[in-house]
């Protein structure tokens, strides 16, 4: 799966949460999300900013919040 508008790749996934509005998280050796169509969504914020973290779990809270765990380091 593409991480930007041309260049890298999500080489793994390890968790996946799906969106109260049918969007797709995905984390791994980064996180992305897709929209509910399966397009990537390059506006999402976290697309490039934690493209250096391994993302170990996910999960959606109750108010829609997610949260992140793994380790890495931002750009």
């Amino acid at each position: 799966l593409p991480t930007s508008s041309g260049s890298g790749s999500l080489h793994s996934a390890t968790s996946i949460v799906i969106q109260s509005d049918g969007s797709i998280i995905i984390g791994g050796s980064g996180v992305i999300r897709l929209n509910g169509d399966g397009t990537p969504d390059f506006a999402y914020p976290a697309y490039n900013a934690y493209s250096g973290y391994s993302v170990y779990g996910m999960i959606r809270q109750p108010d829609g919040k997610i949260i992140i765990g793994g380790n890495g380091w931002y750009n």
